[in-house]
């Protein structure tokens, strides 16, 4: 077995209103990082962490479960929490036992309740996932606006997606400031789409902004 140091391992909550693809997305992370051969299913109920019988059955959380991958020689535990509050306990453990919380937020039906008391509960670092973004009617851009109305106006993405139609084809690096789009099971870089270069632009001067007002030298460099 692998010996990680202590600043080699994440202990990370991923945590959100019930239904929002937490289980899901910790499934395709354990398939992605290689620690699965295949990519289970929460409605064929061969999912990592929903192994209850329970769970299997009625397709969704309803305990918290660890699961482990290694990613860039960081050990990352994942700790996927039930979204509904009749598991309410469940998801408190979770917080006690990470470092920092992913919270998931569903672009269709836009910030939920999980997902609010997600925020009010987290006391540790945090970053937010804007998921099922190739569902109809869903919107990315509304939901972002929903996230900064409730959390503040320092809310920005660092990646934003490259959509045609309902068709989810790639994403924008905000930091990098470069495209990409998504060929099969890997990513390619690609010119940055004009549809989407204005808000990109956008997005990209206010991060910079945001991260200036947190750092003196930073702000001074902005300034300049």
């Amino acid at each position: 077995m692998k010996v990680y140091n202590a600043d080699s391992i994440r202990n990370i909550a991923v945590v959100g209103h019930g239904g929002d693809g937490k289980t899901t997305l910790v499934e395709a992370m354990l398939f992605n990082a290689g620690a699965t051969e295949r990519r289970g299913r929460v409605e064929d109920g061969n999912t990592t962490t929903d192994y209850d019988p329970e769970e299997t059955k009625r397709h969704i959380s309803l305990t918290t479960a660890l699961a482990p991958i290694e990613w860039k020689n960081t050990k990352l535990n994942l700790i996927d929490a039930p979204g509904f509050f009749d598991f309410v306990g469940e998801t408190t453990q979770a917080y006690y036992m990470a470092d920092a919380a992913l919270v998931l937020v569903n672009a269709f039906s836009g910030v939920g309740v999980g997902a609010e008391k997600a925020f009010q509960y987290c006391k540790t670092p945090m970053a937010i996932l804007v998921n099922q973004i190739d569902k109809e009617h869903a919107s990315f851009d509304k939901t972002v606006e929903q996230l900064r109305e409730k959390l503040g106006a320092g809310v920005a993405p660092l990646q934003y997606p490259i959509l045609e139609g309902e068709s989810f084809k790639g994403y924008v690096d905000i930091i990098e400031n470069k495209a990409y789009a998504f060929d099969g099971e890997k990513l390619k870089p690609i010119d940055m789409p004009a549809a989407v270069a204005d808000e990109v632009e956008s997005i990209r001067e206010q991060v910079i902004e945001d991260a200036a007002t947190n750092d003196e030298d930073l702000m001074m460099l902005f300034l300049d």
